[in-house]
């Protein structure tokens, strides 16, 4: 289970949580399948998100002994769901509620710290590209593009089963 900070989603940053799975493919490589919901911290214009990402990782390990000392992984993923921007009464709301397209691909990298033999606490960063940028109508009816990058900051907590 994780917690992340997200920026680069239509007007300002999302804050939300995010479960995750890994998929083990062989010694040094594994599958991360994680999905993510949040919601903007400001009031003005509401905005709530959510997507599935996966992930393709190569583990590097530290020079310790196994589950017992800090591993770096790197990957590469592609993020897809949508951004919901919500009506408001509030002069500064827009006065429709609309639906944004979201597409990221981009590399991810983690640093896992092993808390004994089997739970983990690992702070991620993921960067992303958005090929499926929309646009939207903000409370003067002006046309805004989604920014064209996002990144997101992670703090996870994991455990083997």
């Amino acid at each position: 289970m994780g917690t992340f900070l997200l920026t680069g989603v239509g007007s300002s940053g999302v804050l939300g949580l995010s479960p995750f799975v890994t998929e083990g493919l062989s010694e040094a490589v594994f599958l991360r399948f994680s999905l993510g919901i949040g919601q903007s911290p400001q009031t003005l214009m509401r905005m709530t998100w959510a997507a599935g990402r996966i992930d393709t990782c190569l583990s590097v390990p530290g020079n310790y002994a196994e589950r017992n000392g800090l591993r770096l992984d790197l990957c590469g993923g592609i993020d897809a769901g949508f951004t919901y921007i919500a009506s408001g009464t509030l002069p500064e709301a827009p006065q429709d509620g609309q639906t944004l397209p979201y597409v990221d691909l981009g590399p991810s990298v983690d640093l896992r710290g092993d808390i004994g033999a089997r739970a983990a606490v690992t702070l991620r960063g993921v960067l992303g590209i958005n090929v499926a940028r929309g646009q939207f109508l903000d409370a003067t009816n002006t046309r805004v593009d989604s920014p064209i990058g996002s990144a997101r900051v992670e703090l996870n907590f994991s455990w083997r089963l």
